[in-house]
């Protein structure tokens, strides 16, 4: 999650604390271990006529928040970028306190007062989901990227927005050799559209999930007969491809067919 603060002009007070909270923190060399490496906080350039300058706080060994501050087209900004999963509660608290103490006069409530999300991650669990045993279908969003589909990960969609789907149990034991002992299914939404959600009005935001439709592999391919899904079943079996991309080759009028036989509602 990306929040973004405005200000008037470069000297308001709450501007000016929280470039000295920069600076101090890149002055102190703070570092973040990567998987590749050691990452140093450095200058960021987010805009051709604009250097933006950020430093990353470490909160916790899975967890930390980046905050920069910079001037584009002569409005000054300050933007806080983290991820809520990875913090759990005790790192959102942290950093909380850390914003309140350091930054800003009214605390942590300020972001959620006048902040603007612009990059918004929103991610469900579903336990003792298989990935491999599901198919996966959004006629909201038209790409799909099924480059990573033998390692468990679908992305539908574009970079602008898109869902990514994938064997949750999969990526934590490759990554950190953590077996959940179950599968778990992972579902984002990610929105990076350019538009800016008042962060005091999230909660009002409708289902990203509404319009995706999961229908079990077996069950599409070789269910019962069923007119509405004749052609898509003779898509996938003929090219061997995924629903999506069957879905997409369809006759406009054809997919409209197959939607009647395919489930209207997320089901396992």
């Amino acid at each position: 999650m990306v929040i973004r603060l405005e200000y008037p002009t470069p000297y308001h007070p709450e501007y000016q604390q929280i470039i000295a909270t920069v600076l101090f923190l890149r002055e102190q060399g703070v570092t973040v271990q990567r998987k590749h490496g050691v990452e140093v906080s450095k200058p960021i350039t987010t805009h051709p006529k604009a250097a933006i300058t950020g430093a990353t706080v470490p909160l916790l060994p899975e967890g930390r928040f980046t905050v920069s501050y910079g001037c584009i087209k002569k409005k000054c900004y300050a933007w806080f970028k983290f991820n809520p999963t990875k913090l759990g509660k005790a790192g959102m608290n942290f950093m909380a306190t850390y914003i309140g103490h350091s930054m800003m006069e009214k605390g942590a409530s300020t972001l959620l007062d006048r902040g603007l999300a612009s990059h918004l991650e929103i991610a469900v669990d579903i336990d003792g989901v298989e990935f491999d045993d599901h198919c996966f279908l959004d006629p909201t969003l038209r790409s799909e990227q099924a480059f990573w589909l033998e390692g468990g990960t679908l992305y539908l969609g574009s970079k602008l927005r898109y869902l990514s789907i994938y064997d949750k149990r999969r990526e934590l034991k490759k990554k950190s050799g953590v077996d959940l002992g179950h599968p778990r299914l992972r579902i984002e939404h990610v929105a990076n559209d350019g538009r800016k959600y008042p962060c005091e009005g999230l909660e009002e935001l409708s289902n990203p999930f509404s319009s995706l439709i999961v229908v079990r592999r077996q069950e599409l391919i070789s269910g019962p007969f069923d007119v509405h899904l004749s052609g898509l079943r003779g898509r996938i079996k003929a090219k061997s491809c995924s629903l999506p991309i069957a879905y997409y080759s369809l006759k406009p009028a054809e997919r409209k067919i197959a939607l009647v036989g395919l489930p209207t509602s997320p089901r396992s």
